[in-house]
């Protein structure tokens, strides 16, 4: 067990970079609709005052804090050493650690903010991470996160586009593909996750849907520019993923969509507090 964490780091806030940075920022490191993507939950993860000693939990390569926050989060963890690996240097952490979100290598009580962006749809057991996130909280510590949601699948652009013109089949192959490219193992509704969350002792302080169905639409009707990415990850995609003057087309006209306050969205967006415990 890992516990020197919250002995050696005063407890403060993090503080985040502006929307307009965070996007920025991304466009350089992925493609422009994930970069879009990736912002809106910026937009509202960023609201939340994180105190630490704080987890990222499901941190991968560390761009969202990299390119989202001022400050550096005390430990970043990962199922996968190649994600982790994409940058040698632990950048955005003290400390960086493989690991199984389900049985985490941390003692009791270690964290005062874990926090998981589009995480928790790629886990077979989301369950038990949540028992797990609530073991390694502080009492009164928060979750703080987005999961995408199964209403994704309605707000994407090529399915209806498909059925309208006869090729329904093709739609449905489509979200397969779609689900299996992004490795969504536990696509649920918002309620199920509500559901869960309180059954592992989470009190949820704010949970809604956000990113937009607009913004969900958009995105996927660019994802063609995310394909040499994923073919030409070493080299020459920079130039196909980000065309010239087409960051700038992006920005000016689908970024404001990031701050749509509205009931419908493809992702759910949770702040939860671990129970204080009873005097």
């Amino acid at each position: 067990m890992l516990t020197c964490f919250s002995r050696i780091l005063y407890a403060h806030a993090t503080t985040f970079k502006p929307v307009t940075n965070i996007f920025a920022a991304y466009s350089t490191v992925v493609p422009l609709p994930h970069a879009l993507y990736r912002t809106a939950e910026a937009q509202r993860v960023r609201q939340v005052s994180m105190v630490r000693p704080a987890l990222d939990l499901g941190c991968g390569s560390g761009d969202f804090l990299r390119v989202g926050l001022h400050d550096i989060v005390d430990v970043g963890l990962d199922a996968s050493l190649s994600r982790m690996s994409r940058h040698r240097r632990p950048l955005g952490y003290h400390h960086r650690c493989l690991g199984n979100a389900g049985r985490l290598p941390f003692a009791e009580e270690e964290f005062q903010t874990v926090l998981s962006v589009s995480v928790l749809e790629h886990l077979e057991n989301p369950r038990a991470v949540l028992t797990e996130v609530c073991r390694v909280l502080k009492p009164g510590g928060l979750f703080v996160g987005t999961a995408t949601l199964v209403d994704m699948h309605e707000q994407l652009f090529y399915p209806p586009l498909l059925r309208r013109v006869g090729l329904s089949p093709l739609a449905r192959l489509y979200m397969r593909l779609h689900d299996r490219l992004f490795a969504h193992c536990c696509l649920l509704t918002q309620g199920e996750w509500e559901k869960m969350f309180a059954a592992a002792g989470l009190e949820l302080e704010e949970s809604r849907k956000i990113v937009s169905p607009r913004l969900t639409y958009y995105w996927d009707m660019l994802l063609p520019f995310a394909l040499p990415y994923r073919l030409f990850q070493e080299w020459g995609y920079s130039f196909i993923c980000r065309p010239p003057g087409v960051r700038a087309l992006v920005q000016k006209w689908l970024l404001p969509l990031c701050y749509d306050d509205e009931d419908e969205g493809s992702s759910w967006f949770f702040v939860a507090r671990k129970r204080e415990e009873s005097s």
